[in-house]
């Protein structure tokens, strides 16, 4: 695979020389196979697109990142495999509170969205880390990007920690396909779900009746 990278600099940033320096040297060496320099003030549309809010900011195979990191570090992004790179974004982005640009990832890129997904059933995915790409989840749902997600989120509401099944239960609602509707059911009628799982699929079968009356 082609490691091409994409390094946003702007003049008065003195962090960006490290990251010109170490990327020009990877690529001297022949560890990256592209490097493009762009400066932020001459690519002010692009910017905007990519919705930059720090600089150094660079992608790696499209993939963003931003801040001084070592040769190491940016090699270990290297050999990672795209959706461990997409976990790691998100992660990031989320940690620094950055839903937007977080939602434009996952709007914009099928592997984004199978990291959400991915992230979603790690068990050691943090509270935050979860109260973060559900805030995603509802923010793109309505478009549909995640209706092809159905059954892991079938799957994530049949899980025994109880509050990973509560929170896929709410994220089929969001997604109200066909097989989502009917897992709803399935958790009401059925004698095996808590009444937790069971209070919330029954409250939000109301929500959705209550939106088409």
């Amino acid at each position: 695979m082609n490691n091409k990278i994409a390094l946003f600099v702007m003049q008065d940033c003195h962090l960006c020389p490290h990251m010109v320096k170490l990327f020009e040297d990877m690529l001297e060496k022949g560890a990256i196979d592209a490097l493009e320099i762009l400066d932020v003030a001459q690519n002010e549309t692009l910017a905007r697109h990519l919705n930059i809010r720090s600089l150094p900011f660079y992608q790696i195979n499209s993939v963003a990142f931003s801040g001084v990191r070592s040769t190491s570090e940016i090699q270990q992004l290297l050999d990672m495999d795209g959706l461990n790179k997409w976990q790691l974004q998100l992660r990031q982005l989320l940690q620094q509170g950055e839903i937007a640009l977080a939602e434009e990832s996952v709007k914009g890129h099928v592997e984004a969205r199978n990291a959400v997904v991915s992230l979603l059933m790690h068990k050691d995915s943090d509270l935050m880390l979860r109260i973060g790409l559900t805030a995603v989840i509802e923010s793109v749902a309505k478009t549909g990007i995640f209706d092809d997600f159905e059954q892991q989120f079938i799957t994530l509401s049949k899980s025994q920690d109880e509050s990973i099944a509560i929170d896929a239960i709410y994220y089929l609602s969001l997604i109200a396909t066909p097989h989502s509707i009917d897992r709803l059911l399935e958790v009401v009628l059925s004698d095996k779900s808590s009444q937790a799982l069971k209070g919330q699929a029954r409250e939000l079968l109301e929500e959705l009746n209550e939106s088409k009356n």
